[in-house]
C-alpha cells in the first residue's frame, strides 16, 4: 500500500514510518524542508517538501 505521513521526521511520524516500512508499505514522507541527510533509508521511502501551515495556494502544483 502507498501511505502519505505528514511529519515523517517528528517523533511519532518517524515511528510510524518505520513500522510502516517494516510492514511492506511505500512511503511518502512530507517534511517542511528537504535535508540531504534523512534519517530514514529505505527504498521504499521518498520525502518530499510540504508545508501544511502555507496557504493553499503555495502547496499546489
Amino acid at each position: 500500500m502507498n501511505i502519505m505521513v505528514i511529519g515523517a521526521k517528528g517523533r511519532v511520524g518517524y515511528k510510524l514510518v518505520e513500522t510502516l516500512l517494516a510492514n511492506g508499505h511505500y512511503v511518502i514522507g512530507t517534511t517542511r524542508k528537504i535535508s540531504h541527510s534523512s534519517k530514514i533509508k529505505n527504498s521504499h521511502y521518498r520525502e518530499i517538501e510540504l508545508d501544511i501551515t502555507k496557504p493553499l495556494s503555495s502547496i499546489s502544483h
